[in-house]
């Protein structure tokens, strides 16, 4: 199963929202479409992982990421996608 992952901005900020289970949903409180960003970050796929964006190694370890189109499979952070590739 393919799976795109991203971080999630607002207004400029990088939000930590709570560990996903199953598919990105934004908390209610937060959904005004004008001032969120979804920047994809990294994709799994047949081939493994690979990342989307060149500057996205370079995020801290800890950064969360969250899977906008799948599961996440275990992938949490910048230091898990950097471990599965």
């Amino acid at each position: 199963m393919s799976t795109t992952f991203g971080i999630v901005i607002k207004n400029g900020k990088l939000l930590d929202l709570p560990t996903q289970e199953n598919e990105l949903e934004l908390p209610e409180d937060i959904t005004d479409e004008d001032t969120i960003e979804f920047i994809e970050i990294a994709f799994r796929g047949r081939w493994g992982m690979s990342w989307k964006n060149p500057l996205a190694p370079f995020l801290p370890i800890k950064t969360k990421v969250y899977a906008l189109d799948n599961s996440p499979q275990g992938i949490y952070t910048i230091e898990d996608i950097i471990n599965d590739i």
